[in-house]
């Protein structure tokens, strides 16, 4: 009994922790981040509203300021000891899918039948494939102090998709050098 309770934790796990979402982060490891003490944001390139709605595009900014406040910045709107840029790259991905009836259930098995049914036809999808790029800059080096990427599909409901943001911003945030406090 003990051996399948195991087994179901560990298949459990492995299912939670698949997710569409892949992030990777970098940093200077010659940059102190404890020395820091305030951030700023930059204002979004102005092509991102070709891809995101004002809603979306204010959540992820909050978002990103909400990490950075949790790990004891001030932010501030004009200038700062850090320097955060957000990115964003859509890309469309189409499939395609056939469809027919040439197979039906026959008792507990799918039959191929010959003449019967109809040839079908196919059905096009498309899939937004979205990479987002926060980027943090030391404001006095002017170097790249750290970058997350996240790379995955988008959320077509609005409420999902609301909901999957922050959520994102923290999965991305998650080895920043300082942590939450």
């Amino acid at each position: 009994m003990r051996n399948i309770t195991l087994t179901l934790m560990v298949i459990l796990l492995v299912l939670s922790s698949c997710s569409g979402l892949k992030v990777t982060q970098h940093y200077d490891e010659e940059i102190d981040f404890t020395q820091h003490k305030s951030f700023f944001i930059m204002p979004p390139d102005p092509f991102i509203d070709l891809h995101v709605n004002r809603y979306d595009k204010e959540l992820l900014l909050r978002s990103i300021a909400d990490e950075m406040k949790a790990r004891g910045y001030k932010q501030n709107e004009a200038t700062g000891d850090l320097v955060v840029n957000m990115s964003l790259i859509m890309n469309d991905k189409t499939g395609f899918t056939n469809y027919n009836s040439y197979y039906h259930l026959s008792g507990y098995r799918f039959v191929y039948t010959w003449g019967y049914g109809y040839a079908g036809g196919y059905y096009q999808y498309t899939i937004k494939k979205g990479t987002l790029i926060i980027d943090v800059f030391d404001n006095r080096s002017k170097k790249l102090a750290w970058q997350g990427l996240g790379i995955g599909t988008v959320e077509e409901d609005e409420v999902k998709r609301a909901k999957n943001i922050p959520h994102v911003i923290q999965k991305m945030f998650y080895k920043y050098p300082v942590k939450k406090k």
